[in-house]
């Protein structure tokens, strides 16, 4: 991924040539706002006309000059009816053509009011007035948050990084002394790791949260980073501590999973669940994600060269388990991304939505993500999604019996429960989970549970079958090594569920 430009140098360089408009996208506004003020001489500071503006507390002077300036403000003659007008944006905007040479004018979250026509208006008008004084202003906006149409060509726009690590251990080195702690290298280390994307203003307050008497309590700096996370619409943490050994089958998607963690070294796992539902209806206007949001999410992995992996199989076969071990193998977190929760009605919500959730996955990851995508559906799966996933697409067939035998034994140990197995030729693990579980908690004996369990081998034959077919030869075998082959299939389970599969077409046939 790309080092973005120096926000300081940017903003500066932008002050020297009398850039009228900057939207600054930042994740905490005052302290941004700080940031840009102190880049200027103490005397400086004390001379040039500073001002900032909210909705909640209208316009503040930031130095002598500019208070006394504040207190003069008069307001515009057509909004002077209003009660305490310099509290809306559109008074305050109006208000900038009469503040003086040089101003340098913050305002925060102007982007939850710049759709409206007349706010985007009075912003543009800004444009050739504050050129000619060789004032600014800079409209401290989300990290998400995008131009409306219209600003786009006039307005400079600066994106505040993330702390750095090296900025954020300086954060550890300085609260760990004020608690008169001296830290392992080890946990300093890990600290660092659980602050990673995190604006500096929460980090600090995690980890002020999580001293304890002569340490720093790890865990919990990860919790409440999960946490912060999760208040992303569209975003979850996955808490479970799955790993490759409590999953059954899959050896060749596992192994070659377990090199490439070991090789790249990714730094958070991005989970698309049952992804063809998310994009089920692209390219229509009724129905699923429309095309913008599409093309944004496509254009962020290509742009940022971000790998993902497909697993394809039927439901209840243990892909989503593979993707959330995946996580603990690579020892970072596996977040789940939910493509559908963050659509939303209003123009363009849905892409900022989108754009913030991809956002906070790059700054917790640096760039080192693994998107790992599954589907027991192909047909709604977009072809230049599927072209995303070059790391290889797997195909997760019903568990052999092999790997049954190790679904078993897991599950068994995991719910206390032994005796003889109903028969389960064709059984998926989460249907061995689903058994074993039902004995633990009702009483019943396997044989007894697995009465009440109608596996997916026959209540969904034909699906299983045109999926298996449409796998034959194309994708690679989830279990075995090489490609996988349907008709190639061996051993009784396998003989058996073609025998289903057979029987269920014939019937359709004869329907």
């Amino acid at each position: 991924m790309s080092k973005k430009p120096d926000f300081i140098a940017q903003f500066k360089a932008a002050r020297r040539s009398a850039v009228p408009l900057i939207a600054v996208r930042t994740y905490d506004a005052t302290a941004a706002t700080r940031r840009l003020i102190t880049t200027f001489k103490p005397e400086t500071q004390e001379q040039l006309p500073i001002f900032t503006w909210n909705c909640c507390e209208g316009v503040q002077g930031m130095n002598k000059v500019s208070k006394n300036l504040a207190k003069g403000l008069s307001m515009p003659d057509e909004l002077s009816g209003m009660a305490d007008p310099l509290t809306s944006p559109m008074s305050m905007l109006l208000a900038i053509r009469k503040m003086p040479e040089d101003s340098l004018v913050f305002m925060h979250n102007l982007n939850r009011f710049w759709n409206d026509s007349q706010t985007k208006q009075a912003i543009w008008n800004l444009r050739d007035l504050l050129k000619a004084l060789g004032s600014t202003l800079v409209m401290l906006i989300g990290p998400s948050a995008t131009l409306p149409e219209g600003l786009g060509d006039d307005v400079l726009v600066i994106d505040e990084a993330l702390p750095t690590e090296a900025e954020l251990g300086a954060v550890v080195d300085a609260r760990a002394k004020a608690n008169d702690l001296k830290l392992k290298p080890e946990i300093r280390e890990k600290a660092i790791d659980a602050l990673i994307g995190l604006a500096m203003f929460p980090a600090e307050q995690a980890l002020e949260m999580c001293f304890t008497d002569d340490s720093i309590d790890v865990e919990s700096l990860w919790e409440r980073k999960r946490q912060l996370i999760e208040q992303t619409k569209g975003l979850a943490v996955w808490r479970g501590g799955e790993r490759f050994a409590d999953i059954g089958g899959y050896d060749n998607a596992k192994n070659y999973l377990a090199r490439y963690v070991a090789q790249v070294r990714p730094r958070a796992i991005l989970l698309m669940d049952e992804v063809q539902r998310a994009f089920a209806g692209h390219g229509t206007e009724n129905t699923g994600i429309k095309s913008g949001f599409v093309k944004k999410f496509l254009t962020w992995m290509q742009d940022n060269e971000i790998d993902g992996v497909l697993l394809i199989g039927p439901a209840g076969s243990g892909k989503s388990n593979i993707a959330k071990a995946l996580g603990n193998e690579a020892n970072c977190p596996t977040i789940a991304l939910d493509l559908q929760n963050m659509q939303q009605k209003e123009v363009g919500a849905s892409e900022e939505n989108l754009e913030r959730g991809l956002g906070v996955a790059d700054a917790i990851a640096r760039g080192r993500i693994l998107v790992v995508g599954t589907t027991n559906n192909l047909t709604d799966l977009p072809v230049e999604l599927r072209r995303r996933f070059q790391e290889g697409t797997f195909f997760c067939d019903l568990p052999s019996k092999a790997a049954q035998e190790k679904i078993w034994a897991i599950y068994e140990a995991k719910y206390k429960v032994s005796g003889p197995r109903p028969e389960h030729t064709g059984w998926t693990g989460a249907e061995i989970k689903t058994c074993c579980r039902k004995a633990s908690k009702q009483g019943y004996t396997l044989i007894e549970a697995g009465e009440y369990i109608v596996p997916v081998c026959r209540a969904g034959a034909a699906t299983l079958r045109e999926l298996r077919l449409e796998a034959n030869g194309k994708y690679i075998d989830a279990e075995g090594s090489g490609i996988y082959e349907y008709d190639q299939q061996e051993g009784p389970q396998e003989r058996k569920v073609r025998k289903i599969d057979a029987d269920v077409m014939a019937a359709r046939g004869r329907a």
